[in-house]
């Protein structure tokens, strides 16, 4: 939401200044040139055309001018019809612009604001929408409610259409009727409970999106920008295991009641099954979203303070980790609140693996994502808890780590003893892949039963999707993190190799009953690394 616009000229006329910017473009020029990268830039659009622009076509290609001289996405000037968005873009599409276009939204609250409006950026109201205002100017509440009705109207034709990423609301300093709006959108919630595990997205044609794989879970914008493009969600990618056309739905339910959850939940071990060409998930390039997601949302100077100044070792890399997870001050009295993998603070489940994770982090095993095993809570458990009241709740244990090469090495020695139990899969950024999962076969690693609705799994381990998350997880190592240092410095040459040589691995715990076993799987690991060789044991011998 925005108030005002700093930008707009305090006089009648707008006067040029010498050595000045005169022109957005030129200001947009300045910033990449002078900063970069750093910054995120937007420019202003206008659907009608700007009311100076000689023309309509001509305001849009100076608006192409200052996409191309590097501004990352567009807000529009506000408007009240929803073919002059769509004919907007597509006067955009079809002069080569391909950033992201936000709408401005901007519900009337009364008739001396909407005037004032009008006569600041000349903006044309339709004539339908003042034969409504005019007999009713006095009355500030009846306005405020046709300008929210009419506001809901705009905004559900504008998402219905796929066009728009998001809304832009100007509130001019008064939240209360985008506040209703939003309300209204279904997009404003104020029950604690989560529907589902992970945030739904606010687009009406996600609302039947109820599968996600894993990997994104702390990266939801990322997922969402890069399958923009699916026709349908799930979109076959991975279909859910629906226990009740086989008749054991009533079976597990009343298992449930009877107390016995363990055997119920036995009745779920079959994987899902797939639905579709799940060999081709069609995941957007990174290049797509690079500016808009795969930054943080904390400046370089706080950055830095955060993930250090100079890193003198991998070491120093694990430590940064540790102060995360443990919310403790690092050596420089700066806490750690956010990774380049989680620009979020901390999931609550992460409580309950604290110390487990702690200790693996001090040995180089950097996790990014992880669940514990859940069998059967209720779903109104407020840190493990989603969906319906009256509904029950399970989770397999799940670990996601980059990790070195020589350790991946004794964890895939020591994963042969739990090879019918733990499922994972290794690859670095060159592509290297081990796995025992089945080729394109996605796991259920979350899922949940509820009163009259049939079993949801709405998160899964998935193979194929887990080779397009690679490529992000690996690219922010540099991009977020390497880049902080200079080109050529030991910091920076610290984060390049352990892009270059890490793997990233991902481990499953099917037997969700019983206590994990991946945090002895880890410790047989690095029990082995640090084992002596034949050649340390036989120099020690006398």
């Amino acid at each position: 939401m925005t108030s005002t616009n700093p930008a707009d000229p305090t006089g009648d006329q707008w006067e040029e200044e010498e050595g000045g910017f005169n022109h957005a473009v030129d200001l947009v020029k300045h910033i990449r040139s002078e900063f970069g990268d750093y910054f995120d830039i937007c420019v202003a659009g206008y659907p009608k055309g700007h009311p100076d622009a000689d023309s309509f076509e001509a305001d849009v290609k100076h608006l192409k001018e200052k996409v191309s001289a590097g501004a990352d996405f567009i807000i529009t000037q506000l408007f009240f019809e929803a073919d002059t968005f769509f004919r907007f873009v597509k006067a955009c599409t079809d002069i080569g612009i391909t950033c992201p276009i936000l709408p401005g939204i901007f519900p009337i609250q009364g008739y001396h604001s909407l005037r004032q409006l009008v006569k600041l950026s000349k903006l044309e109201v339709p004539q339908e929408i003042k034969d409504v205002i005019e007999p009713i100017k006095d009355n500030d509440a009846a306005i405020r409610n046709y300008g929210i009705e009419l506001a809901v109207s705009l905004c559900r034709e504008l998402l219905a259409s796929g066009l728009v990423p998001g809304l832009h609301f100007y509130t001019l300093n008064r939240e209360v009727a985008t506040t209703e709006v939003l309300k209204r959108l279904g997009l404003w919630t104020e029950d604690p409970r989560r529907p589902l595990p992970w945030a739904l997205s606010a687009h009406p044609k996600r609302r039947e999106e109820d599968v996600r794989p894993i990997f994104w879970a702390s990266r939801p914008k990322s997922y969402i920008y890069r399958t923009q493009e699916w026709d349908e969600f799930p979109n076959g990618r991975w279909s859910q295991s629906r226990i009740y056309r086989n008749g054991l739905l009533g079976l597990w339910w009343h298992c449930l009641l009877s107390g016995a959850p363990g055997q119920a939940c036995a009745l779920t071990s079959g994987h899902p099954s797939a639905r579709g060409n799940s060999s081709s998930p069609a995941f957007g390039e990174l290049k797509n979203y690079y500016l808009f997601y795969l930054k943080s949302k904390s400046p370089r100077k706080e950055l830095l303070k955060m993930w250090g100044e100079k890193l003198a070792s991998e070491e120093s890399v694990f430590e940064v980790f540790v102060h995360y997870l443990s919310g403790e001050p690092n050596r420089n009295g700066h806490k750690v609140t956010c990774l380049p993998w989680n620009d979020e603070p901390l999931a609550a489940e992460t409580s309950l693996l604290k110390e487990e994770l702690l200790r693996v982090n001090r040995q180089g095993i950097l996790t990014i994502n992880s669940q514990p095993n859940i069998n059967g809570k209720p779903s109104s458990d407020p840190i493990v808890g989603w969906g319906p009241s009256g509904g029950y709740v399970f989770q397999k244990a799940y670990l996601e780590f980059f990790t070195s090469g020589e350790t991946a090495e004794a964890l895939l020695q020591v994963l042969k003893k739990y090879e019918l139990r733990v499922n994972y899969h290794l690859v670095n950024v060159k592509g290297e892949n081990i796995t025992n999962a089945p080729e394109l076969q996605p796991n259920a690693v979350t899922w949940g039963i509820f009163p009259g609705r049939e079993i949801i799994q709405p998160t899964v381990v998935d193979p194929v999707s887990f080779m397009f998350w690679k490529d992000e997880a690996f690219a922010l190592w540099i991009e977020q993190w390497g880049k902080l240092y200079e080109e050529g410095s030991p910091s920076r040459a610290i984060i390049q190799y352990i892009h270059d040589n890490y793997f990233l691995v991902n481990l499953v715990d099917n037997d969700f009953p019983l206590d994990s076993c991946l945090w002895q799987v880890v410790e047989d690991t690095l029990e082995l690394l640090n084992r002596p060789t034949q050649n340390e044991r036989e120099a020690e011998a006398p």
